[in-house]
């Protein structure tokens, strides 16, 4: 018997190796839970602790509402008059005189309507900063199932290799048995099917970890039924009807981070004339009632009124300060805009280029790439061509498989990305 190469001998040794340690692991549950993108973005949306969060900001700020709005609580004040050290109450001894009054701090200038105006406005923006969440996080989970998708894809493709070659063996140990073929391209197949199977691990491992990274977004209970997403891509636009110019006025008017930091220099606005009104100083009332036996009139009333003068502090410091938090957000605003237009166009273009090569290869590739492997085999089996040509044809196939599914991966994760970028619902 003809044995193998040393090298072909130690490749053959460590890929068996790998192959056994993979059988005896645990294997995975025979029935795995299909689940859809919508099931996935459903169970997001219920689990996911960002967006707990965002809610909860939402209700901050509905609260700091409800501070702007509160009107000042009136003071009441209570006094004794002449107490006097000797002991003696009063001037006669008949008692202490008695003072009460009630003070209520007067808001001038609109102040309270300015803070009501400012809240309301925060309140807004973090609606808008949930909006956005939701758009951005939404886009995470959808990557991470078609990433998912994309490592199934690719364990099927490197599974139907594995059976392939399986079946190509069997094929050829019985023409070894008649002498059709030579020991040494026996071998030659027994290697390449070796090397399908720890690509296959491979894949497998690639697709576990995928699984756990959307696990981790949707807090897939430990120990819960392996999950598997479906097995077709979304079907593709055929074209974009719009041009890029066009697709960017669309998400410049529909972003919610735009819409949230423009939110935000509106309420700068309303911060920076509160700062200024802050100048005009407010003005404290007060009523009261006087009863004194040791006045000639017992029982008197009282007003009073307090107004601090703006001699020294006219909030010079609040208003550069409100000066400088509007510029801030107006600057925000225009860098929004920046990277939107940016994520527009990057993202239409790789959408465009993915789209162009997937046709291509739906067009004339997979055709030709399948008959070529059809055809090597055939020929292979009627001493046409050698055992190189069968293994060439063998790997061109895997290799515009893999390379397809990638590319379809790739027109998705564009898609998806364009979608975020214009703030659309619709699948790509």
């Amino acid at each position: 018997m003809k044995m193998p190469s040393p090298l072909s001998a130690l490749l053959l040794a460590l890929v068996a190796q790998s192959f056994c340690y993979a059988q005896s692991q645990p294997a995975s549950p025979s029935e795995d839970l299909p689940i859809s993108e919508t099931e996935v973005l459903g169970l997001f949306y219920q689990r996911n602790l960002d967006l707990i969060a965002a809610h909860f900001q939402i209700n901050q700020s509905k609260a700091q509402e409800i501070i702007a709005a509160a009107i000042p609580n009136p003071v009441f004040n209570l006094n004794a008059l002449e107490i006097d050290g000797s002991g003696r109450l009063g001037n006669d001894g008949a008692g202490p005189g008695i003072w009460f009054s009630v003070t209520q701090l007067l808001e001038t200038a609109g102040k309270r309507r300015l803070r009501e105006a400012s809240s309301a406005l925060g309140t807004a923006g973090a609606e808008e900063d949930l909006r956005d969440a939701t758009r951005t996080l939404t886009a995470t989970v959808r990557r991470a199932y078609y990433t998912l998708m994309l490592a199934q894809k690719d364990s099927g493709v490197a599974q139907d290799l594995v059976t392939h070659y399986e079946r190509i063996v069997r094929d050829n140990e019985l023409r070894l048995k008649h002498g059709d073929i030579s020991e040494s391209d026996l071998w030659r197949l027994k290697v390449e099917a070796f090397k399908a199977r720890a690509d296959l691990l491979t894949t497998r491992a690639a697709q576990d970890k995928a699984r756990v990274e959307l696990g981790s977004l949707l807090r897939w209970p430990p120990g819960a039924a392996h999950f598997v997403v479906g097995a077709s891509w979304p079907v593709a636009r055929q074209a974009v009807l719009q041009d890029a110019e066009t697709l960017v006025a669309t998400a410049l008017g529909r972003r919610p981070d735009l819409d949230a930091a423009r939110k935000r220099v509106d309420q700068a606005r309303q911060d920076l004339t509160l700062a200024k009104r802050m100048a005009v100083p407010d003005v404290t009332f007060g009523a009261g009632f006087v009863h004194d036996i040791n006045n000639l009139n017992h029982d008197t009333a009282n007003l009073s009124l307090s107004v601090p003068l703006p001699v020294f502090d006219r909030n010079q410091g609040g208003i550069q300060k409100s000066t400088v938090a509007l510029q801030t957000a107006e600057l925000q605003v225009d860098r929004i805009q920046q990277t939107v237009r940016k994520e527009v166009i990057n993202s239409l273009a790789a959408w465009e280029n993915a789209e162009a090569i997937a046709r291509g290869f739906e067009t004339d590739v997979l055709k030709q790439v399948e008959a070529i492997r059809a055809g090597a085999e055939l020929s292979y089996l009627k001493g046409a061509i050698g055992i190189l040509n069968l293994l060439d044809a063998q790997r061109d196939y895997r290799e515009v498989q893999q390379q397809y599914q990638t590319t379809l991966y790739n027109r998705t994760i564009a898609g998806i990305d364009l979608q975020t970028a214009l703030e659309e619902e619709s699948q790509p």
